[in-house]
């Protein structure tokens, strides 16, 4: 069977080691903006309660959705899906480690 080759990711590989970087920042970071705002509306809360219940400005929120931040501080997206809650893992050799904002730097 022929494994067919998509156009973006002959793009991707034919990036410079610091353009693919970038994209691949840039791709979490929409992923994460994406994860956000669907785990906004499945749970019914706004950017206020949001930032009530998470300890994160409703500016700092704001600017996440919005993607008008050049870097989004992990914590903060930590801090805000584990209010709405999702848990993050870190797995190595099987072993899976739950992050929080608080071990988050």
């Amino acid at each position: 069977m022929t494994k067919y080759t998509s156009t973006a990711e002959v793009l991707i590989e034919s990036l410079s080691p610091h353009d693919k970087r970038e994209y691949q920042q840039d791709y979490i970071q929409l992923s994460m903006n994406e994860l956000l705002h669907e785990a906004m509306q499945k749970n019914d809360i706004n950017i206020r309660k949001l930032a009530k219940i998470s300890g994160v400005s409703s500016d700092s929120i704001s600017d996440i959705l919005k993607d008008t931040k050049e870097e989004v501080n992990m914590r903060h997206i930590i801090a805000l899906l584990n209010s709405l809650g999702y848990k993050f893992f870190v797995e190595k050799n099987g072993e899976a480690i739950s992050l929080d904002s608080s071990i988050v730097q």
